[in-house]
């Protein structure tokens, strides 16, 4: 699951804002297959 452009935009970004937006795509996928 590794893409070259998306690596290189996240490794441009601080460390906790990656976790963050990571944790939150990962809560909004979660919903999406329990609705």
């Amino acid at each position: 699951m590794t893409n070259g452009p998306m690596d290189a935009q996240y490794g441009s970004l601080p460390q906790s804002l990656s976790l963050f937006l990571f944790f939150f795509f990962f809560f909004f996928f979660f919903i999406f297959l329990v609705l």
